[in-house]
């Protein structure tokens, strides 16, 4: 039982470990990101917008009428909870959902005072879908996607999406897809745009592959959970 019970400690802190890392590696990236965007420079382009360096994705996936047994679901519950989707049984999900596709960005339109910004870099599930809460913005030029994601967590970002909410109380306000489409791009410099993502791409190619490992730990630290829950019934004694 003490080996067992050494092996979930141990799956348990290279969670954490991932988590950790996670953390410095996204708040390193964005501390650059201020560094190099959110100060006024000469070499910037004037009239840029979301919309000019994004597409929106809006192709949706009905679940009662799909071939998938599960779905990988990206839903406001589980970015709060954990930062990453949970399966689940597609007859479980009622409502449609967007699908989720590779190389895109997931922002909410709930409650944006609270930045909820999805990185899906790479290939995307086919099972993969995501509360209409979110929306699917694929970048126009994908070696801008480090970038794009980072304004989208910028704080003047979150500013602008805050003051365009709307919504009868405080835990329901959203703003408009077309208005988050007409965020201004501050401070834009494709080249610096360019030098940026290269420079941080390999920081979120590092998160993902981080969260999958953490997905992979959190099934196995179940297992050797429900075998400490067996060593220890009287039934087994």
């Amino acid at each position: 039982q003490r080996a067992i019970v050494k092996e979930y400690q141990t799956v348990t802190d290279r969670i954490k470990l991932n988590e950790q890392l996670n953390k410095k590696l996204e708040e390193t990236a964005q501390a650059l990101y201020v560094h190099w965007f959110e100060r006024v420079t000469d070499d910037v382009t004037n009239d840029i917008y979301l919309k000019d360096l994004v597409d929106q994705s809006k192709e949706t996936l009905n679940p009662l009428k799909s071939n998938f047994d599960v779905l990988e679901h990206y839903s406001i519950p589980s970015y709060d909870a954990t930062g990453l989707p949970t399966v689940e049984n597609t007859n479980a999900i009622r409502s449609n959902k967007y699908k989720v596709v590779s190389n895109s960005i997931l922002l909410s339109k709930l409650n944006p005072r609270f930045s909820r910004v999805w990185n899906i870099y790479g290939l995307a599930k086919d099972n993969a879908v995501c509360s209409t809460e979110f929306l699917v913005f694929v970048p126009k030029d994908i070696e801008h996607f480090s970038y794009l994601y980072f304004t989208l967590k910028s704080e003047n970002s979150i500013k602008y999406f805050s003051s365009m909410a709307t919504g009868t109380s405080n835990s329901h306000q959203r703003i408009k897809p077309d208005e988050i489409l007409q965020l201004p791009i501050l401070n834009y410099s494709k080249n610096k745009a360019f030098e940026f993502s290269k420079k941080t791409l390999p920081f979120l190619k590092r998160v993902r592959l981080n969260l999958n490992e953490i997905v992979k730990l959190t099934e196995l630290r179940s297992i050797i959970l429900s075998q400490m829950s067996k060593i220890g019934s009287p039934d087994t004694e």
